[in-house]
């Protein structure tokens, strides 16, 4: 048995003696076990967490020991208030998440592979948006009326289990979310396949422009804050998206320019790019 293994279980046996712990600021309850399967060993945990709002959440986390491909399997849902319980369940594949007041991100990650992410709403359960390279946030007066921009790209880790078109001329795919899912999506491809070798397809530079006084770019362009709309004026969400590709041995830069109006994507009528062509999906 291998050092790394004899620590792993350890660790584990520490974890079945700690079960029905005192309950702390974030997590109670802990609790552990070990299953020996015909893939390997198989840890279960299962723990409770404190949110934000004084609900609690139930996880249960399934990792195969042995298999440095496999991804971590993680099921949450509420428990408390009574009112609340089995109102949603939230299940994904990853190595990684995190809890930011009403959202939960969860990460899944593969070598050589880009990291994928996935924001889901902790008060319905529902899937917001997923992306690759970042997430960019437009913010309002109203904290639940913010919106998610994402760039999904073709290098993405969980690519194969999404259910997205990717052929030899597609580099990605633009999200645009609020917290109840999604409010439109754009797919980039390009005229010639030629373009998905030489430029970095990972790393987009994304920019969200405002038009007009009442939004502010924060973050170098990556938040774009509404000064005097809360978000339900439909009518007044209106800005521009800068996306800029560069080529991976001069750097030299290729950018077109998307519409959001009336809180949607608009594709002009007239765009004209030598290198990128757009679908509204």
């Amino acid at each position: 048995m291998s050092i790394r293994l004899s620590l792993l279980i350890f660790a584990v046996l520490l974890s079945l003696a700690g079960c029905n712990s005192s309950p702390s600021n974030t997590a109670v309850g802990a609790c552990s076990k070990l299953t020996e399967t015909s893939e390997g060993l198989l840890i279960q945990n299962e723990y409770f967490r404190y949110l934000d709002d004084g609900s609690v959440v139930s996880i249960i986390q399934n990792e195969l020991i042995g298999d440095s491909l496999s991804q971590t399997s993680t099921r949450m849902y509420p428990v408390y208030p009574k009112e609340d319980s089995a109102k949603w369940d939230i299940q994904f594949n990853g190595q990684d998440f995190k809890i930011f007041k009403d959202l939960l991100i969860s990460e899944a990650s593969e070598n050589g592979k880009d990291a994928s992410y996935k924001v889901f709403n902790l008060s319905n359960g529902k899937e917001v948006i997923f992306y690759t390279y970042d997430k960019f946030d437009i913010l309002f007066s109203d904290e639940n009326e913010k919106r998610f921009l994402g760039f999904y790209g073709m290098n993405a880790s969980d690519r194969i289990a999404s259910d997205l078109k990717f052929d030899k001329l597609t580099f990605g795919y633009l999200n645009y979310a609020n917290k109840e899912g999604s409010l439109g999506q754009i797919r980039i491809a390009t005229k010639d396949p030629l373009w998905l070798n030489v430029l970095d397809i990972s790393n987009p530079v994304i920019e969200l422009m405002p038009l007009k006084e009442n939004a502010l770019s924060l973050n170098s362009g990556k938040t774009l804050y509404f000064t005097s709309t809360d978000g339900k004026q439909k009518d007044a969400v209106n800005f521009d998206i800068q996306i800029t590709f560069y080529t991976t041995d001069t750097y030299k830069p290729t950018s077109f320019t998307l519409q959001v109006r009336n809180d949607k994507f608009e594709l002009s009528k007239d765009f004209s790019n030598t290198v990128f062509k757009l679908e509204s999906l």
